[in-house]
């Protein structure tokens, strides 16, 4: 997944969807990453950690500065580590997608 964000300001916002495939409940945890793959804070996230039931989906939004830059790529990642039946599994699955944002100059 790629996205392409243009603002006005100095943040720009990302909305995205996440799913659970599973058949159970799964935790989902949301972490963003800079282009090159420090941890970002982001000024505000719509949720960080959510958990989700099968087969559903929800939007994640976030705020992220461009921190002096008029032009930034950020990671959005959604790893959830597979729960059945209470017991948790050894491996963690990961996907991220990659948004470029684009402030406009007066």
């Amino acid at each position: 997944m790629s996205q392409k964000v243009v603002s006005f300001g100095d943040v720009f916002l990302v909305q995205f969807e996440i799913r659970n495939t599973y058949e159970t409940a799964q935790i989902n945890d949301i972490t963003l990453y800079t282009s090159d793959w420090k941890l970002l804070e982001a000024n505000y996230i719509s949720q960080k950690s959510v958990k989700l039931g099968p087969n559903n989906t929800m939007v994640i939004t976030a705020m992220v500065p461009f921190s002096g830059e008029f032009a930034r790529t950020i990671y959005v990642c959604n790893s959830i580590l597979p729960r059945v039946n209470g017991t948790g599994s050894s491996y963690k699955g990961e996907v991220c997608g990659k948004v470029y944002a684009l402030r406009l100059q007066e």
